[in-house]
């Protein structure tokens, strides 16, 4: 093959690609934690810290992304807890205010994952994944990888790329998302939200 037409193949792969990859579905938010200004403090201590956001909650502890979201979604953030007593750390979504919202996610109830709803101001349990409700599923002071997935009015919870919760049924969903911590310290990072088919 001559050389311009090599050159005019590379070309025409390295556009095709381009094209590819800008087809890719771009995330709905994408946020690294610079800073707090896409964000709203309910309740809780919320600080930056070396490009993490970090809860220290003495009771519960919520912080709302500012803007709604509505469809099919996932939203994946990295979790780090530091306490052993109550090892806990969920995403918010459906809010609607500090009294009602759902969250999912690490040490719900004690066990290793679960999904909850706040209603009037009261938490009850929806679903639960874990042997014991004691946290001792729970490992603190490492890095874990959680994601809630919303399809229609169904929930799962992923934690570590293995889904531990699974089509909880919660009603209509849509509204603002965000995170909450409970009794203790959590770090978040690389919180993400992004469109599903």
């Amino acid at each position: 093959m001559p050389k311009t037409n090599k050159y005019l193949l590379l070309i025409v792969v390295g556009i095709i690609i381009v094209v590819l990859i800008s087809c890719l579905p771009k995330p709905l938010v994408d946020e690294n934690f610079d800073d707090l200004d896409n964000w709203t403090i309910i309740n809780g201590l919320w600080t930056i810290e070396n490009g993490t956001l970090k809860g220290n909650c003495p009771t519960r502890g919520t912080i709302i992304y500012n803007g709604d979201v509505d469809g099919n979604y996932t939203i994946s953030v990295k979790v780090y807890m530091t306490s052993t007593t109550h090892p806990e750390s969920q995403i918010v979504f459906n809010y609607y205010d500090f009294e009602n919202y759902y969250f999912a996610g690490l040490g719900t109830w004690g066990y290793l994952a679960g999904v909850g709803a706040f209603s009037g101001g009261t938490a009850t349990s929806v679903s639960t994944y874990g042997y014991t409700n004691d946290y001792s599923d729970i490992e603190v002071n490492r890095w874990y990888s959680l994601e809630v997935s919303v399809s229609g009015n169904m929930v799962s919870v992923v934690v570590d790329g293995e889904v531990l919760v699974e089509n909880v049924n919660v009603g209509s969903i849509s509204g603002p998302v965000g995170l909450t911590c409970i009794y203790g310290s959590v770090m978040f990072d690389d919180f993400k939200v992004q469109k599903i088919a």
